[in-house]
C-alpha cells in the first residue's frame, strides 16, 4: 500500500479542517483570490446550464449547484493550505512596498506614453510610404493600382 507524502496529508488536512491558516495575514490578497475563483466556478455553472438547455432541472440546475458548492468550498480551503497562503501573504506583503504614482504622476506617464505611440506609428507609416515606393521604382513590388498612373495613391 503506498504511503502519502506530507504534502498530500498536509492538503487532505486542510481540506477537511475549518482552521483559518495565520488569519489577519494577506487578507486583501486571499479575498481577491477568492472572488476570482469564484467568479469561474459560477461561469462554470452558467456553462453547464448551456450545454445542457432542456433537460430536466436536477441535471441543469441541481448538479452544477451540488458542484458549484463542492467547488467552492474546496476553493476557500485552499486559500488557507499553508503553501499557497504562504505565497498570497508575501505576495500582499510586497505589494504595500510598492510605489504607486500620484495622479499627477500617472498623467504624465500617460502623456508621455501616448506621445510616444503616436511618434512610432507616424514613423512606420512614412517608412511604409517610402520603401513602398523606392521598391515599386526598382520593379520588386508590383501591385495592381500602387503607384501606378490613374490610382489613388
Amino acid at each position: 500500500m503506498a504511503t502519502m507524502s506530507m504534502g498530500q496529508s498536509e492538503l487532505w488536512r486542510t481540506l477537511f479542517s475549518g482552521t483559518v491558516y495565520k488569519a489577519g495575514q494577506g487578507n486583501y490578497a486571499r479575498l481577491g483570490t477568492l472572488i476570482a475563483l469564484l467568479v469561474l466556478i459560477a461561469y462554470g455553472g452558467y456553462a453547464w446550464s448551456q450545454i445542457f438547455p432542456n433537460d430536466q432541472p436536477i441535471w441543469k440546475w441541481g448538479l452544477p449547484v451540488v458542484l458549484g458548492g463542492l467547488a467552492a468550498w474546496i476553493a476557500y480551503r485552499m486559500i488557507h493550505f499553508p503553501p499557497f497562503a504562504d505565497f498570497l501573504i508575501a505576495t500582499e506583503s510586497e505589494m504595500v512596498k510598492v510605489k504607486w504614482p500620484t495622479a499627477r504622476e500617472l498623467r504624465a506617464a500617460t502623456f508621455v506614453i501616448l506621445a510616444n505611440v503616436i511618434i512610432l506609428a507616424l514613423f512606420l507609416f512614412i517608412t511604409d510610404i517610402v520603401w513602398r515606393f523606392l521598391l515599386y521604382q526598382i520593379g520588386v513590388l508590383r501591385i495592381p493600382g500602387l503607384f501606378l498612373p490613374g490610382s489613388n495613391m
